[in-house]
C-alpha cells in the first residue's frame, strides 16, 4: 500500500522535524510546500495527491497542514473518499478508515454553523446601523452632471442636437448622459449611440 506524506510548513516550523515525524510513520514520499502562508495554492499537495492510487494513504502530522479553510479541508475528505484513499493526522489522531463519516459530519456541521452565525451576525449588524440611524446600502455619489451641464445639454438635445456632440460640448461620455436622463429614449441613429 503506497502512504504518502504532505506538510505545508510556516516559518515557525521546524521542516526537518516534520519530515522525520512522517518518515516514522511509515511514509515512503513526503510532499511539502515549505514556508507558505495558509491561503496560498498549494502545488506539492496537487502532486502528492497525484501521486496517490486508489486504497492509498496520506498522511500529515497536522490537520492545520493540508487544509486552507475549513471548507477546503471538507471538499478534501469528500474527494480522498471518493477515490478511496485513507487520511491519516498524526497530531489529531485522526484516521479516515476509524472516523472518517463522523469526522465529515463534525466539518459539514461547523461549516453550516459558520455560515448561520455569519448570517445572523450580518442581520444584527444591520439592525444596529439602522437603529443608530446609518443608511444601509450603496450611498449615492455626486450628480453625473452639474446643474449647468444638465441645462445646457437639455438646451441642445431640445434644439435637435445629436447626443453625440451634446456630449462633447459639455465634455462628459455619451453613457454619462443616458445615465444622467435614465428615462430617455435612446436614439435609433448609429451617430448618437453609445459606446
Amino acid at each position: 500500500m503506497t502512504v504518502i506524506g504532505y506538510a505545508r510548513t510556516r516559518a515557525s516550523e521546524d521542516t526537518a522535524a516534520i519530515r522525520a515525524e512522517l518518515t516514522a510513520a511509515g511514509c515512503t514520499a513526503i510532499y511539502c510546500d515549505e514556508r507558505i502562508p495558509v491561503r496560498a495554492e498549494q502545488p506539492q499537495l496537487d502532486h502528492a495527491l497525484t501521486a496517490l492510487p486508489a486504497g492509498g494513504t496520506l498522511v500529515v502530522c497536522r490537520l492545520i497542514h493540508i487544509g486552507r479553510s475549513l471548507e477546503h479541508l471538507a471538499e478534501l475528505l469528500i474527494c480522498l473518499d471518493h477515490r478511496g484513499i485513507r487520511l491519516r493526522a498524526l497530531h489529531e489522531q485522526l484516521d479516515t478508515v476509524e472516523h472518517g463519516e463522523l469526522f465529515r459530519q463534525i466539518t459539514q456541521g461547523l461549516i453550516d454553523a459558520r455560515n448561520v452565525w455569519r448570517s445572523e451576525s450580518t442581520r444584527e449588524g444591520l439592525a444596529a446601523a439602522v437603529a443608530a440611524g446609518r443608511k444601509i446600502g450603496r450611498q449615492p455619489g455626486p450628480p453625473l452632471l452639474t446643474q449647468e451641464q444638465d441645462e445646457l445639454a437639455r438646451q441642445l438635445r431640445d434644439n435637435g442636437v445629436p447626443l453625440a456632440e451634446v456630449a462633447e460640448l459639455i465634455s462628459v461620455s455619451r453613457a454619462k448622459l443616458y445615465r444622467a436622463w435614465p428615462t430617455a429614449a435612446a436614439p435609433t441613429t448609429g451617430e448618437d449611440s453609445a459606446p
